[in-house]
């Protein structure tokens, strides 16, 4: 039975240089998997592993080597219909920054999308005494804001097992967290493929 210290240092290390200047996160991670956002929605719940590796897979790679950078490459045979995101959200890489600083960085840049149409983000005017345009308007800031920083997100990579991950936002750029709401609700699963 290992101790919390233990588990806390195993966990520190996984994202960590070891004496050898190589980092466990970059050897483990490397592989075929597939990405579940909401695990709870039925059309996933009755999935097989199998299926949901078909509907959604991503090859990680040490694309860069010897730099601790994991690039996420599509790899599903779907079509874009059939995947629950747009196959261009699963392009990404997973950069080390510092021991324990690990990052998602879009190779897509997200503002594209955005900046092609502007009108769909801007922040409507709202008077003082207007709660609903008040709101309105700090919704539509919170958009583009979400959108702005998503292209890099620090993230955590918390380990079930050798074969499921558990990705949640860290708060960025000061952001102050509150209890259930904010980024850190939100948890992307990873759960390897099976070989064939």
């Amino acid at each position: 039975m290992s101790t919390i210290a233990e588990t806390v240092a195993q966990r520190a290390a996984f994202f960590s240089y070891g004496p050898d200047g190589s980092v466990p996160f970059v050897s483990k991670m490397q592989g075929s998997w597939t990405l579940v956002d909401e695990p709870a929605r039925p059309e996933v719940r009755n999935k097989t592993l199998a299926d949901l590796c078909h509907i959604r897979r991503i090859e990680m790679r040490p694309d860069h080597q010897p730099l601790p950078i994991l690039t996420a490459h599509v790899a599903d045979t779907s079509s874009e219909q059939d995947r629950p995101v747009p196959a261009l959200q699963d392009e990404f890489e997973l950069r080390l920054a510092g021991d324990g600083e690990l990052l998602r960085v879009a190779l897509h840049d997200p503002l594209t999308e955005v900046k092609q149409d502007p009108e769909r983000f801007r922040a409507p005017p709202a008077a003082k005494d207007d709660l609903v345009a008040k709101r309105l308007q700090q919704a539509a800031i919170a958009r583009y804001r979400q959108a702005t920083l998503s292209f890099v997100s620090p993230v955590t990579l918390v380990s079930i097992d050798d074969d499921t991950f558990i990705e949640t936002p860290k708060n960025p750029w000061s952001q102050a967290s509150s209890y259930g709401t904010g980024p850190a609700a939100f948890k992307r699963y990873w759960m390897r493929c099976p070989e064939n």
